[in-house]
C-alpha cells in the first residue's frame, strides 16, 4: 500500500515531521475550513440554473439577517429568499395546476409578485425599487420588503 510507512524508521520519520509542524489546532480548523468552504463553492457555481445561486451566488458571504422581532415576518423573508411560499407552491400539494397571475397571465412566483408584477407596480413603487430578487435582498431593508407584502395584502399568504 502506498502512503503506509514500511519499517520502524519510516514511522520515526513520520511521526517526527508531524511533531515539527507548528499548526495549532485552531490553525489547522480554519485551513480545513476554508478549504471545505471553496469546494463548496466550485461546487455551487456549477449551479446555474438554479433559482437561489441567482440571488446568492457567494456562499462566502453570509445572508443578513432581518432580524424581526416578530418571527411571522422572519419567516416570510426567508420564504421569500428561497422562492418557497404558500402562494407560489401549494398547488403541488393540492394536485392542482401551477397558478397565474390574474392580470398578467404569468406564473406565479416570489420574482414575478416581488419584481415583475405590473398590477403590484404602484404599490411597488411606494416602497422600493429593484430589478432583480439579488438586487433586492441585497440593497433594499427588509421592512419595505415586507411592508410591500403587507400593502399588496400577500403577507398571510406567503
Amino acid at each position: 500500500m502506498e502512503g503506509i510507512p514500511k519499517s520502524v524508521d519510516e514511522i520515526s520519520l513520520t511521526k517526527l515531521s508531524l511533531t515539527k509542524l507548528s499548526l495549532t489546532l485552531q490553525d489547522l480548523k480554519s485551513k480545513v475550513n476554508t478549504f471545505i468552504m471553496n469546494k463548496w463553492q466550485e461546487s455551487w457555481d456549477e449551479q446555474l440554473n438554479n433559482k437561489l445561486y441567482s440571488i446568492h451566488p457567494d456562499l462566502h458571504v453570509k445572508w443578513s439577517k432581518g432580524m424581526r422581532k416578530n418571527r411571522r415576518e422572519e419567516i416570510v423573508l426567508a420564504r421569500c429568499r428561497i422562492g418557497h411560499t404558500y402562494l407560489t407552491h401549494s398547488y403541488l400539494l393540492k394536485s392542482e395546476p401551477i397558478p397565474e397571475c390574474i392580470p398578467c397571465g404569468e406564473i406565479l412566483s416570489i420574482k414575478h409578485v416581488l419584481i415583475d408584477c405590473v398590477d403590484f407596480a404602484p404599490s411597488r413603487a411606494r416602497y422600493y425599487t429593484a430589478d432583480s430578487l439579488k438586487e433586492l435582498f441585497d440593497n433594499v431593508d427588509p421592512a419595505k420588503i415586507l411592508g410591500f407584502i403587507k400593502d399588496i395584502g400577500l403577507f398571510r399568504r406567503f
